[in-house]
C-alpha cells in the first residue's frame, strides 16, 4: 500500500475569511530550495490584509497564502544550489528580486521584487514552501527556529537604525511598543544609543519595553501631538536626534515631526492610512529629514547579532499555536493580546 503523500496545509485569506487549505507541495527550480516550515510569526501586515484586504496600493484580489516571518528545514535543493544542503536550518528573507535592475544594483528597493504574502504573491504560512536559495540563510546551531523567524522584524530594526545613522550617545524616540518598535529599541541600544524613550497606548507593552532596555516609557492618553512631543523632550532632557515611528498612526507621525530635533531624522516604519496629514512646514523649516524604510541585505548582520547574543529577541514571543489552530492565533494577534504570536508548522516539532 502506497504511503500517503504529506499534506501542505496552508493558511489562505479569502476576502474577509481565513481558511486552512491543502496546496500542492512545491518542487524546486534550478536555484530554489523547498523547506519544511517550522516557525512563522504573525505580522501586523498579515492581520491588515485579512481585516482590510489591502495595504496602500497592494490589494488582495485573489486567495493568498499569508506569512513572511519564517524559518524551516531544507528538504530538497535545486541543481544550481551550492551553499545549502538537505537538513540545513534556514531563515527566509521574504523579498527576492525577480530581475537585477538598476535599483537592485545600488541596493535600493526595486519595483520588480517578489515579496511573500504581498499581493499577488503567496506567503509561507504552510507546511512546505519553496524560495530563491540566495535569500535563504543557514542558521548557526545556537540560533533557534523562532529566532530565525524573528530575523524579519529584527532586520527592519537593523536597516532603520542604519538609515537613521544612530551612533554612540544618540537620544532616540520610538513611537509604538509592538514587535517592530521593540526590535528598533533593541538595535538602537546595540548601536550605542545613550537613551531611548518608547511611547504606546498599552501599559503592558510599555512594561515589556522597559524589560528590554527602554530608558523611559510614556503611556499615551488624550494629549495633543505637541503635548506628547514636549513630554518626550522632558524625559530625554532634549529633543531626540532620531525618531522611529512604528505605528503608522497619523497622530503618532505628527508627534514625531514635532518631537525630532532640528537637523534630526524621523524614520517612517509603520504602515497606516494611504494619506495622512503631517505638519511638513514644521519639519522643513527645522531641516528634519523624513525617511521611509524597508530592507537592504540585513539577514547576515541579524544572524551575527543573534549568534553573538548582541540582541535577545526570545522574550518577544508571547503566544504559540500549531498550524491547525492558525485562525485562533490570528484572532489573538488581532486583539492585541501579548506581543509576537508564533505559528508552529511542523506537527512533529513544536519547540522554539
Amino acid at each position: 500500500m502506497a504511503a500517503a503523500k504529506p499534506e501542505n496545509l496552508s493558511l489562505v485569506v479569502h476576502g474577509p475569511d481565513l481558511c486552512l487549505e491543502n496546496y500542492p507541495i512545491p518542487e524546486p527550480g534550478l536555484n530554489e530550495v523547498p523547506r519544511k516550515m517550522h516557525s512563522i510569526g504573525i505580522c501586523g501586515s498579515d492581520v491588515h490584509y485579512w481585516q482590510h484586504g489591502r495595504i496602500g496600493d497592494f490589494i488582495v484580489k485573489k486567495p493568498m497564502v499569508l506569512g513572511h516571518e519564517a524559518s524551516g528545514t531544507v528538504v530538497k535543493v535545486g541543481s544550481l544550489v551550492k551553499h545549502l544542503q538537505l537538513g540545513d536550518r534556514v531563515a527566509i528573507e521574504p523579498g527576492a528580486p525577480r530581475e537585477t535592475d538598476e535599483f537592485c544594483k545600488i541596493g535600493q528597493w526595486s519595483p520588480t521584487i517578489f515579496f511573500c504574502a504581498t499581493p499577488p504573491n503567496d506567503g509561507n504560512l504552510c507546511r512546505f514552501y519553496k524560495h530563491n536559495a540566495n535569500f535563504c540563510y543557514k542558521l548557526p546551531d545556537n540560533v533557534t527556529f523562532e529566532e530565525g523567524a524573528l530575523i524579519e522584524p529584527l532586520s527592519m530594526g537593523i536597516h532603520t537604525c542604519r538609515q537613521a545613522g544612530i551612533t554612540l550617545g544618540n537620544k532616540v524616540f520610538v513611537c509604538g511598543a509592538g514587535p517592530i518598535g521593540l526590535v528598533n529599541l533593541l538595535v538602537a541600544k546595540a548601536m550605542g544609543a545613550a537613551q531611548v524613550v518608547v511611547t504606546d497606548l498599552s501599559a503592558s507593552r510599555l512594561s515589556k519595553a522597559k524589560e528590554v532596555r527602554a530608558d523611559f516609557v510614556l503611556q499615551i492618553t488624550k494629549e495633543s501631538p505637541q503635548e506628547i512631543a514636549s513630554k518626550v523632550e522632558g524625559l530625554l532632557g532634549c529633543k531626540p536626534e532620531v525618531t522611529i515611528e512604528c505605528t503608522g498612526a497619523e497622530a503618532a507621525i505628527q508627534v514625531g515631526t514635532y518631537a525630532t530635533c532640528p537637523g534630526g531624522t524621523m524614520m517612517l516604519v509603520g504602515l497606516g492610512s494611504k494619506m495622512v496629514n503631517v505638519p511638513l512646514v514644521h519639519a522643513a523649516i527645522r531641516e528634519v529629514d523624513i525617511k521611509g524604510v524597508f530592507f537592504c541585505n540585513t539577514w547576515p548582520m541579524a544572524i551575527s547579532m543573534l549568534a553573538s547574543k548582541s540582541v535577545n529577541v526570545k522574550s518577544l514571543v508571547t503566544h504559540r499555536f500549531p498550524l491547525e489552530k492558525a485562525l485562533e492565533a490570528f484572532e489573538t494577534s488581532k486583539k492585541g493580546l501579548g506581543l509576537k504570536v508564533m505559528i508552529k508548522c511542523d506537527p512533529n516539532d513544536q519547540n522554539p
